[in-house]
């Protein structure tokens, strides 16, 4: 790893979309960066090495050149953004765009076991709002599935 020639040090593993979603903000951006392949599934996320840039044994993270360093996909491309034209200057314009980063969070993801299991249980826990009851049958999948872990 050498930050002479880059700007920062991008930590991610080339199957993860939220890796590849760094990688892609700093191409489009043409920012130099620095790629290390970490493999989640070989638990390189786990070694001491890793666990001492990110405590939380996630990736993507970046270092940056003045050794500082951000974790969470989305948290590192707005960083990044800060100033270009991927962040829209106009206020209502910015909305839209957070708004599509939260619906990803979202939509893009199942909710925790836990959070399935406390739906199942109580339909009119806060997570119903986001996942209807016709999805019940892969709630209680889900949940069987959490149990089997």
């Amino acid at each position: 790893m050498s930050l002479d020639n880059a700007a920062m040090t991008v930590y991610g593993d080339s199957i993860s979309g939220n890796c590849l979603k760094v990688k892609f903000v700093a191409a489009r951006l043409g920012l130099p960066f620095d790629w290390v392949e970490v493999s989640v599934l070989a638990k390189q996320t786990r070694t001491p090495e890793f666990l001492a840039i990110n405590p939380a044994g996630q990736v993507p993270v970046v270092r940056f050149a003045d050794n500082n360093v951000l974790a969470q996909s989305k948290a590192i491309i707005l960083y990044l953004a800060v100033g270009s034209d991927l962040i829209p200057g106009d206020a209502f314009e910015r909305a839209q765009m957070y708004q599509w980063l939260f619906w990803n969070i979202i939509a893009t993801r199942p909710p925790s076991p836990s959070a399935v299991i406390l739906s199942a249980r109580n339909s009119a826990s806060p997570i119903s709002r986001w996942w209807p009851t016709p999805a019940l049958p892969i709630r209680r999948r889900l949940i069987w599935r959490s149990t089997r872990m």
